[in-house]
């Protein structure tokens, strides 16, 4: 009866073991190799390094979340930074004493003033003015029918040439 041996590692007592016991067994008899039986360092390896890459992606993906710098804007005047309106929301101005008034800057500060319909027609623009006020001319209003939207918008030009802008701001016309 035939017996298959690992060429590579069994010895010759091996094989006369297995030729011993094999003349008893009705079907070949197959004598594992002694690496089958044992870790193969190889693979193991492979293992390890697999891992541990994997490990420090992980890692280095946590701490580059963790230690991500922040999207807040920072203002260099944060007191100051903001234009905001001194009228209402949605408030109804008299035509003939349309003043736009809004938060004033720090000295030196001009303002550009942009005034249209709802449909974004141009009413009036104004530029460099001084002060935090505009009044339009009652003429400029004078194709709108009472309760028209108007919206505004101001630009702060800073004496260093840095510029603010406001949110668009709306009104009507009484």
């Amino acid at each position: 009866m035939p017996v298959l041996v690992d060429a590579g590692v069994g010895t010759a007592s091996d094989a006369a073991e297995a030729m011993e016991l094999g003349a008893d067994a009705a079907a070949p008899t197959v004598v594992p190799s002694k690496s089958a039986t044992g870790p193969d360092k190889a693979a193991t390896r492979a293992w390890m390094r697999a891992a541990a890459t994997i490990l420090l992606a992980v890692g280095l993906g946590f701490a580059l979340w963790f230690f991500r710098p922040s999207t807040a804007p920072v203002g260099r005047e944060p007191a100051t930074a903001l234009i905001q309106s001194q009228l209402k929301e949605g408030e109804a101005v008299p035509r003939e004493n349309f003043w736009l008034r809004w938060s004033s800057g720090s000295a030196g500060v001009r303002y550009d003033v942009t005034v249209t319909t709802a449909d974004l027609d141009v009413i009036v623009t104004a530029r460099g003015l001084e002060r935090s006020e505009y009044r339009i001319p009652p003429e400029r209003l004078a194709g709108l029918p009472a309760g028209a939207r108007v919206l505004w918008r101001v630009v702060a030009q800073n004496a260093d040439g840095g510029t603010i802008s406001s949110p668009t701001f709306e009104v009507s016309i009484r």
